[in-house]
């Protein structure tokens, strides 16, 4: 509960941190999220990461869509509640990730 708010704040601040900052705290807490159970700060984490789907730089969406996967996993139906938020963002800007898509096809 102390090392997740300090992480989601590096991934937000994207006028302050460089990308490869950006894109190493994404990829951090997918790999907390395989350790440790969040569904307590779920809402705390997707709605930052759909915040930077919205955003402009590519190799940090890959990043995003790859640890929404591994929270979508790891939180199972629990996810459901995100789907649509998430997809129409995906849909905005026309972002196709298959792995997330066949995750997303089991929990609706």
């Amino acid at each position: 509960h102390l090392i997740i708010p300090a992480v989601i704040k590096l991934v937000e601040q994207a006028d302050i941190i460089d990308s490869q900052v950006r894109s190493q705290a994404i990829k951090t807490l997918g790999r907390l999220c395989q350790k440790l159970n969040f569904s307590d700060y779920a809402s705390r984490i997707i709605h930052p990461l759909s915040r930077v789907l919205d955003g402009d730089d590519p190799e940090l969406k890959s990043v995003a869509m790859d640890t929404l996967c591994t929270l979508a996993y790891h939180l199972g139906s629990d996810y459901t509640i995100f789907i649509p938020m998430v997809s129409k963002v995906l849909a905005k800007h026309r972002i196709q990730h298959p792995v997330y898509d066949s995750l997303v096809t089991k929990y609706v």
